[in-house]
């Protein structure tokens, strides 16, 4: 779904929790439907490096 909904979103910055995630604005990771996605941008070129699905934390009791 995350594949499908990328390309929706138009320009980068509308994408939810997209944050810079090193010194020189290469990499970025954004949260879309329950997955952390890692990025590399250089130019025009969007490389996927990680698409994770979020856990679900909710409930969830540590023993």
């Amino acid at each position: 779904m995350a594949f499908v909904e990328f390309p929706q979103k138009g320009q980068l910055h509308n994408l939810p929790q997209l944050r810079q995630i090193d010194g020189e604005g290469i990499f970025y990771r954004f949260t879309l439907d329950g997955h952390l996605i890692g990025i590399e941008l250089r130019g025009e070129i969007v490389k996927f490096l990680r698409v994770i699905p979020m856990p679900d934390v909710k409930g969830e009791q540590m023993a």
